[in-house]
């Protein structure tokens, strides 16, 4: 039962810093309350919320700039089966390149960006053929 009780209150702590638009520059204590929310949501696990998170910790919108932080929490919404979290990554690491100053560090990012981008797509067609599948069996097409 403390999976659904810590699944509802993720739920409630992500809704809660969604009512804040953190990225309307407007009010920084909204932005701090928005991350904070989305914080507490994703040491929970919220998939959702590790992804917020991961995008104010890259810009540094309610707290401090950690941006290899926010690499490894969008990835970690990726490895609890948020596939958006990996397009989104692809999109960090390609900021994180262009902010790097060693050559070899620049160039690595910029791969990794472009594998996770491809890995996106590949994923996304993999998940499309398996839903066209899954219709058919359903369906009774192609069983014996």
């Amino acid at each position: 039962m403390t999976g659904d009780k810590d699944s509802n209150l993720a739920q409630e702590l992500y809704e809660q810093g969604m009512g804040y638009d953190w990225r309307a520059p407007e009010s920084a204590s909204n932005t701090a309350i928005a991350r904070a929310a989305f914080e507490r949501a994703a040491a929970l696990k919220h998939k959702k919320a590790l992804r917020e998170f991961s995008e104010m910790m890259f810009v540094g919108a309610g707290g401090s700039t950690e941006p290899e932080k926010a690499l490894r929490f969008k990835f970690a919404a990726f490895a609890l089966g948020d596939l958006e979290a990996l397009e989104e990554l692809s999109a960090l690491l390609g900021s994180y390149a262009e902010n790097l100053v060693r050559d070899g560090d620049k160039k690595r990012a910029e791969l990794a960006a472009e594998k996770a981008e491809r890995a996106h797509e590949l994923l996304q067609s993999l998940r499309s053929y398996i839903e066209d599948v899954s219709e058919f069996s359903q369906m009774g097409i192609g069983q014996a």
